[in-house]
Order: C-alpha cells, then sequence, then structure tokens
C-alpha cells in the first residue's frame, strides 16, 4: 500500500504540474505563455477600452445635464422679462388714466412701476441693442425727473404738468416696452 501511494505521488510529479518546469517542454511553455501573455494584453486593452468608453458616456450625460440646466435657467429669464414687459405696460396704462383724471399722486406710483420694469429688462436683457440701452436710459430719467416735478407741485398747489406732451412721451414708452416684449416672445433671449 505504501508502494501505490508513493506510485500516485510520483504519476502526479511526473504529470501534469511538473511538466512546465520540465526542460523537454520549454519550448510548449513559451509558446503557452506568449499566447497567454498576448491573451491578456488584449483583454487588458478591451478593458481600457470599455472604461474610455464609459468616461465619455459619462461626460456626455454630465455636458447633456449641463445643457438642460441651461435651457431652463435661459426659460426662467424669458418668463420674467416677459413679466416685466406685461408688468411695465400695466402700470403705464395705469399711469396715462390717473393723468387724464388729474390724479397727480398715483401717476408717480403707477410710473415708477414703469421706471422700474424698465431698469430691470435693462439689467437682465442681454441681448439689447446699443439704441435700445439708450432709450430706456432716457426713458427712466424722464420718468425720474417727470415724478420729482409732478411730487414738488402736488405740495405746491399742483403740478405744472403738459398733460398732452406727458400722455405722447407715455406713448414713447409703451413702444419702447412693446418692442422689448415682442423681442422675448420672439425668442431673441437665447
Amino acid at each position: 500500500m505504501k508502494d501505490s501511494h508513493v506510485n500516485a505521488a510520483a504519476r502526479v510529479s511526473d504529470g501534469w504540474f511538473d511538466w512546465p518546469f520540465q526542460s523537454a517542454h520549454q519550448g510548449d511553455v513559451a509558446g503557452y505563455g506568449f499566447w497567454l501573455g498576448v491573451a491578456g494584453f488584449a483583454v487588458s486593452l478591451i478593458g481600457f477600452c470599455v472604461t474610455i468608453y464609459q468616461l465619455r458616456k459619462t461626460r456626455s450625460a454630465a455636458d447633456a445635464a449641463k445643457q438642460e440646466a441651461i435651457r431652463i435657467e435661459k426659460t426662467l429669464l424669458k418668463y420674467e422679462l416677459a413679466n416685466e414687459t406685461v408688468k411695465g405696460m400695466a402700470a403705464l396704462d395705469t399711469a396715462r388714466k390717473y393723468v387724464r383724471s388729474d390724479l397727480w399722486m398715483h401717476v408717480t406710483d403707477s410710473y415708477e412701476t414703469v421706471r422700474n420694469a424698465l431698469l430691470a429688462l435693462k439689467s437682465e436683457f442681454e441681448e439689447l441693442t446699443e439704441n435700445q440701452n439708450q432709450q430706456i436710459d432716457n426713458a427712466c430719467n424722464y420718468i425720474q425727473n417727470t415724478c420729482a416735478r409732478i411730487e414738488r407741485g402736488i405740495h405746491n398747489n399742483g403740478p405744472k404738468v403738459d398733460k398732452a406732451k406727458l400722455i405722447s412721451v407715455m406713448a414713447e414708452h409703451a413702444i419702447l416696452l412693446s418692442d422689448l416684449n415682442r423681442m422675448i416672445q420672439k425668442g431673441v433671449v437665447k
């Protein structure tokens, strides 16, 4: 029985496990090693390519999310700008009614709302031309001076304001607000 265990051990040591270490099989081992190295390199290369692909996919998903966030931000800005123009036009209509009714104290409140809307548009609307910026500046200065004159006049026996001229200038301001609103609605805000 002792011999059978020794023979089994000898067969194992002479067989499968030690053949790579025998000099007679050195060429076979080198060939297998070469092909295993090539296969390992191929698997590593495929893994590297998959990793690069995943990184690009992740980056493109991040870029898509960033672009969507920018699109949403611009949509909200467009909504806010449109809201400012509508608020300014409504306040301007109200101010004109107060001018016609000689309710001067209310004229200044409504007209200041128009000025605030124009200033908000100027600060947020990047696509304004130089001419439009100048028109907004002129309108804001006119509104500020007119409101100051009306307030001084309220405390000194009524304001000295040419109603026809004021209504005419208000019509020009309405055109300016309408043009700005049209630009916003047409999608000039990109």
